[in-house]
């Protein structure tokens, strides 16, 4: 049976395929969601007298194959910069039933009803919205069993585990695909008025498709800053004040990214327009990165972050030679954090403008 898994995991794979880098998404929290997939199973169900031992195997385990849907909820936290733990609760709903074809004498039957797990996952995040992981938990099945003029319900445990693969397709919202196993233990249900007793054993393989609501969504990146220094102070007599002093843009990158994204594109047009308006004297254009990432990383990722700006300044209009590109990594912090922290002001280009 557990080629059923085998082929769950490969379109596990084949969604996953293809999914690049996104900006940075927040997984902690609480979510709820929604499922519906497939189980494949049978229920082996040896036979013999009340309260003695199963001594009757030659009947045909019943099929309890069947379409499933319900309900999951959880709560993730996020381990570092890529792994992510969590736990979940999950109610499925479906009825999978199936009989043993007479094969014993008697027809039996089995179903399915419903059944709840509880699970821990562990995962890593391949990309800041593409996460893979396994899971494993414990399982309860509510099942109903058959006889001639008889039914009998029992709660069935066992153990869950399988892999799954989620990806986040906006600010609170995820799909999923997971393939999972359910081993179940061996129960006694019970017909003394047929005079024997089946030791039911469910073994199944399911595949659940669904989506996911988070609760806590993808920060907002920081609004454009503008920083000006004031005018010199006034003195006796003095001369007008500089009708241009020097004036200060800070730019915003998502993390892990060089990209200039709609904020840093207004900051700076804002930067191109001001130095317009005046005779420039020198630029300097500035890269910096957080914490998050070894210090080598990060030097390489503020010169790209640097150089991105200057690029962008230059395509606008203003002249090559008078701008300066320095990259100070995350050794010049805006906000300080201690190191392996993901804090958006650090993640930034300066752009100082001074006029004649």
């Amino acid at each position: 049976m557990k080629k059923h898994v085998a082929v769950a995991a490969a379109a596990v794979a084949a969604l996953a395929v293809g999914q690049g880098s996104a900006s940075a998404e927040n997984w902690d929290g609480f979510y709820l969601g929604g499922h519906a997939g497939y189980t494949d199973g049978e229920a082996d169900s040896p036979y013999g007298a009340v309260g003695g031992p199963y001594v009757f195997t030659n009947q045909t385990a019943p099929d309890v194959s069947g379409g499933i849907y319900g309900l999951q909820g959880g709560y993730n936290w996020e381990v570092g910069d890529d792994w992510l733990l969590g736990v979940e609760v999950q109610a499925t709903f479906g009825e999978r039933e199936g009989d043993d074809a007479g094969t014993g004498g008697d027809l039996n039957g089995v179903s399915i009803n419903s059944e709840y797990s509880i699970r821990a996952r562990g995962g890593y995040l391949f990309t800041p919205r593409w996460l893979g992981y396994v899971t494993a938990g414990l399982v309860r099945m509510d099942v109903d069993a058959t006889a001639p003029g008889a039914t009998t319900s029992e709660g069935v445990n066992g153990w869950t585990y399988g892999l799954g693969t989620e990806v986040r397709f906006g600010p609170h919202w995820s799909g999923f695909i997971e393939a999972r196993h359910d081993e179940m233990d061996q129960t006694r249900f019970s017909f003394p008025l047929n005079g024997y007793d089946e030791g039911i054993t469910p073994e199944t393989d399911s595949v659940r498709i669904g989506v996911n609501y988070r609760f806590r969504g993808a920060a907002a990146p920081p609004p454009p800053v503008v920083v000006q220094q004031p005018p010199p102070p006034v003195v006796q007599q003095p001369p007008p004040p500089a009708a241009c002093p020097t004036s200060q843009f800070v730019v915003y990158f998502e993390w892990d990214r060089s990209n200039l994204n709609a904020a840093a594109l207004e900051t700076i047009d804002a930067a191109v327009n001001r130095a317009r308006q005046c005779n420039v004297s020198g630029t300097v254009v500035v890269g910096h990165t957080d914490t998050s990432g070894s210090p080598t990383y990060n030097q390489g990722l503020s010169e790209r972050r640097a150089s991105v700006v200057r690029d962008a300044l230059v395509a606008r209009g203003m002249a090559a030679g008078s701008i300066q590109t320095q990259a100070r990594g995350e050794t010049d912090l805006a906000r300080a954090t201690r190191d392996g922290v993901r804090e958006p002001l650090n993640r930034r280009t300066a752009v100082t403008i001074t006029f004649r």
